[in-house]
């Protein structure tokens, strides 16, 4: 599974408010938002994970990757993550050349590569 600026959890503190209310609206039972945080629901037959992430991103916070990245660690799940100084969110969508993260499509390729 590879995941690119990843909406991971719900969690008030770190997780997207439009995705949180679009999912489980205004007032969420507890039990809504453990369903829908991912960090919450792995376990040993989670797939092999790719995680990539811009810390300056200013929609998706980057906490939902490292979230994510930990819970995978934790369940023995085999997980690469990178995270890049800059690119903002939807660098996969657009022109990021300039930019130390341009490379990102090949890291994902080649890890791709390590798993089929």
């Amino acid at each position: 599974m590879a995941l690119v600026y990843p909406v991971v959890t719900l969690r008030e503190d770190i997780g997207h408010p439009g995705s949180r209310l679009e999912l489980v609206g205004a007032k969420p039972e507890k039990e809504d938002l453990r369903h829908y945080s991912l960090e919450e629901r792995v376990d040993s037959t989670t797939p092999p994970t790719f995680l990539l992430h811009a810390i300056d991103d200013p929609a998706v916070k980057v906490e939902n990757s490292l979230v994510f990245f930990n819970a995978l660690r934790e369940q023995g799940v085999p997980v690469e993550m990178h995270l890049f100084e800059r690119g903002k969110h939807g660098f996969g969508i657009r022109d990021a050349q300039g930019l130390p993260l341009a490379i990102w499509p090949e890291m994902m390729m080649n890890w791709v590569a390590t798993k089929v």
